[in-house]
């Protein structure tokens, strides 16, 4: 089945993807995953101004971000592009900035993960987690929330009730990459803090410790066990191939 790309639903004359999903996927694509772009942004600690300059000379929102940046002649491009940049500053402050404890770098597993800079500690995991592995959730519509899980597009929530709520997952904890029987599990959603006012009125999740003897070293990968998740559920078709489950095959 092929897998979806969410840009070619953002083309669509009328569909019902929240803008700030489109913030995250000019993040992702034109900054995270082109290692060359990724590496001057993490090559020093830089301040808000510093950073767009760098966005406008390696990703140009004008050529590169998404279509409300790039309509000829029309006079809200500057301030679509400023909105977007002040959501994608705090990307950066998350995932790029030297400062921060975890990084960005490709994944054994495939695509890109997170990685710790040191050893997490338990005492330390709750500043961490909740400073910055962070999701946004972006509501979605059914309709639109079954066309993309058919087509296995990553990073969807949908909550467990009677009336389930259907969400696109942005921002770091999107990168998390699953593994059974990992120490972390997804939070349920709640409240985003004053920090990330940005997203007011938004709803995120978090990763919380569930067995402390397995959390990530210095340098290792940061993974989180989807399964463990209580309400809701990250959607991953078919058998699970994570390298938990390909050791116990073994």
């Amino acid at each position: 089945m092929e897998v979806v790309h969410l840009k070619d639903i953002l083309k669509r004359k009328h569909h019902n993807i929240p803008r700030g999903v489109s913030y995250w996927l000019f993040f992702k694509r034109h900054i995270l995953e082109k290692e060359e772009v990724r590496k001057d942004f993490e090559a020093q600690a830089l301040d808000v101004e510093e950073f767009r300059s760098i966005v406008r000379s390696k990703a140009n929102p004008k050529t590169l971000g998404p279509a409300f940046c790039r309509r000829k002649g029309s006079t809200t491009n500057a301030r679509n592009i400023n909105d977007m940049l002040v959501v994608v500053w705090k990307y950066y402050l998350a995932l790029l900035h030297p400062e921060s404890p975890i990084f960005v770098a490709p994944s054994p597993v495939g695509g890109l993960g997170l990685f710790a800079r040191q050893q997490v500690t338990l005492s330390e995991g709750r500043r961490l987690f909740e400073s910055f592995l962070w999701g946004v959730l972006f509501a979605v519509s059914e309709e639109e929330f079954v066309r993309l899980h058919e087509r296995r597009y990553p990073s969807l929530y949908e909550t467990d009730d009677s009336k389930p709520a259907h969400y696109i997952i942005c921002g770091p904890i999107a990168l998390a990459n699953h593994c059974c029987g990992a120490g972390l599990a997804f939070t349920t959603p709640s409240h985003l803090p004053r920090k990330l006012e940005e997203f007011s009125d938004l709803h995120g999740v978090y990763a919380k410790v569930t067995d402390p003897s397995v959390l990530p070293q210095e340098n290792e990968e940061i993974f989180v066990d989807y399964t463990a998740l209580q309400s809701g559920q990250f959607f991953s078709d078919g058998e699970c191939l994570c390298s938990s489950c390909l050791r116990r095959k073994e």
